[in-house]
């Protein structure tokens, strides 16, 4: 009847928003809608709806050690969302979680996701960057070194093994700029890089001694 208060029953589909709402008489004159209400007018009226793909938001949680950034706060359901990690230095990514309003891990690859039909929120966690320390292949004896990454700063303990009959010659360690690293007795402060350690032997020298001979010389 004219003058009743008529509420339209919105159901958008998984994934999607209703987009506009239009109620007309039979005049196509619109009617006035506010929150998916209208009061009837003297006459038919026709409700057309429709439909667009679903916004949620992109959260970033609290993150230390580092930041991530999102190339989209929102997004449609199905958007691709591009992170972008930076660490802080001396620093690298560990893992890098999205879930769902319903804690559900949503798949990232290569620092992408797909949106989903939800609010998302994005949490990381940074740890410190161990370098690699190298070992040049060498010959007649060897150098070991255990473990084999260290974050910069730490003491890294090399241990020289030359073969029988040989004795170490040089010891270098450089890094990856090709600088050489202080080394103190087998012993160096990892840099910020990788580094490579190189060893050359020597045949080993012994002194001879000779006793003090009678009748005669030696």
């Amino acid at each position: 009847a004219k003058g009743a208060a008529v509420t339209v029953d919105v159901a958008p589909a998984t994934g999607y928003q209703l987009d506009k709402l239009i109620v007309k008489d039979a005049s196509d004159r619109i009617v006035n809608t506010n929150n998916n209400k209208f009061t009837m007018p003297a006459s038919n009226v026709t409700v057309t709806a429709t439909f667009k793909k679903a916004g949620y938001y992109v959260a970033i949680g609290s993150i230390a050690n580092g930041t991530i950034t999102a190339d989209s706060t929102y997004a449609e359901v199905g958007e691709t969302v591009i992170l972008t990690v930076k660490p802080h230095t001396g620093y690298e990514l560990d893992t890098l979680v999205v879930k769902d309003a319903s804690n559900k891990t949503v798949t990232v690859t290569d620092g992408k996701f797909t949106m989903p039909a939800s609010n998302v929120t994005v949490t990381a966690t940074f740890k410190i960057t161990k370098y690699l320390v190298e070992i040049a292949s060498t010959a007649n004896g060897s150098v070991k070194v255990d473990p084999d990454k260290y974050a910069k700063g730490e003491t890294v303990t090399l241990t020289v093994e030359p073969a029988t009959g040989y004795e170490l010659d040089q010891l270098t360690v450089k890094n990856a700029s090709g600088k050489k690293v202080a080394v103190n007795d087998n012993q160096f402060a990892m840099p910020a890089s990788k580094v490579t350690v190189t060893a050359t032997f020597k045949l080993s020298t012994y002194g001879i001694t000779v006793a003090k001979p009678t009748n005669g010389t030696v």
